[in-house]
């Protein structure tokens, strides 16, 4: 979603926040609250994929730009 609507500049430092704030202030709470973990993998997830993104691609084109989507 966020490669797509090219929302990269809002997207990706918002997975960071939310994975800083998870490791911050959730690391007690980890085992009590699954859906604080699940935030927190999802965050991280997302950073390694947009990175291979970017990587493999040389910056983070849209999925129609490199011809995915149509």
């Amino acid at each position: 979603m966020i490669v797509e609507a090219g929302t990269a500049p809002l997207g990706i430092p918002f997975a960071v926040l939310v994975g800083i704030f998870g490791l911050a202030a959730g690391r007690r709470q980890w085992k009590s609250q699954p859906i604080l973990t699940f935030f927190l993998v999802r965050s991280l997830v997302s950073l390694v994929l947009f990175a291979a993104w970017a990587i493999y691609w040389g910056g983070l084109p849209q999925f129609s730009e490199v011809g995915l989507i149509k």
